[in-house]
């Protein structure tokens, strides 16, 4: 008789599928300015669209008057009730709506026109390759735009099948509950736990990087936005590239930044 556990052996490829989530890392990718291109105007119009059509008195202000880096879009539209002089604090179901007809309007948009498919940033489709051909890494959306808008930029830019779960700016307060909720649904996702120091947020702005941190994540610093390398290592980044063109150094860089075992 075979003894238990020998290869070949279902307890045998238990063991491995085990060991392998306890070697494996999540990776948080942020989704503009380091997957694709930074400052969608039909993104912003959506939103702005959304606001004044549901709270008319919130016409005379834009969501380009707010700092985008590291927002979510909930308390963006917060803020533009606020400025409006409006309730900011209503609760999150009454905003719902507004997400909804920016979504709409913003799929619209992209799928009534020619040119729907488009490039992400200058290697990010082989870097995603490699990392979901490899079994130490498991990946992961973060984005601080709504749900709807980031599905449509996902799919616009061939994204999708690399990111089986995520967590969206319509969901949350702040990035910081943003990365823990994008944290938890990967664990059921993946059916494993992360330990903080297996995990590392990727982004382009300080913000992703402090944000990350404040949950006990590394983090990947990429210049492909409106800050440099230096200002991105300056924040407190564990390491940093100048892109994502360079497949064999960043995964290189995460390995380190995540443990080598």
């Amino acid at each position: 008789m075979c003894a238990r556990g020998r290869a070949g052996h279902p307890g045998d490829e238990r063991t491995i599928r085990e060991r392998r989530l306890l070697l494996q890392r999540l990776l948080l990718f942020d989704l503009d300015g380091t997957l694709i291109e930074w400052g969608d105007p039909v993104h912003l119009d959506a939103i702005d669209h959304s606001v004044h059509t549901l709270f008319p008195a919130c016409s005379g202000v834009s969501v380009r008057q707010i700092e985008f880096d590291g927002r979510v879009q909930r308390r963006m539209v917060r803020e533009l009730l606020a400025r409006a002089g409006l309730d900011g604090s209503i609760p999150p179901e009454e905003l719902e709506p507004a997400f909804a007809v920016a979504g709409e309007r913003y799929a619209r948009h992209w799928e009534e026109r020619n040119d729907m498919v488009r490039d992400p940033l200058p290697g990010v489709h082989a870097l995603l390759e490699r990392l979901a051909g490899d079994d130490r890494f498991a990946l992961a959306i973060i984005t601080g735009t709504a749900s709807r808008i980031a599905e449509v930029k996902l799919r616009r830019h061939r994204l999708d099948r690399f990111f089986p779960t995520g967590a969206f700016g319509d969901e949350v307060e702040d990035r910081v509950e943003l990365v823990r909720l994008a944290i938890s649904r990967a664990e059921r996702h993946y059916g494993t736990s992360f330990p903080p120091g297996r995990i590392a947020a990727l982004g382009d702005t300080p913000h992703d990087i402090a944000c990350g941190h404040a949950c006990g994540t590394t983090g990947l610093g990429i210049a492909t936005g409106r800050h440099s390398v230096e200002t991105l290592a300056a924040s407190g980044a564990d390491a940093v590239v100048p892109d994502l063109t360079d497949t064999g150094a960043v995964v290189r860089a995460l390995l380190r930044i995540t443990g080598e075992g």
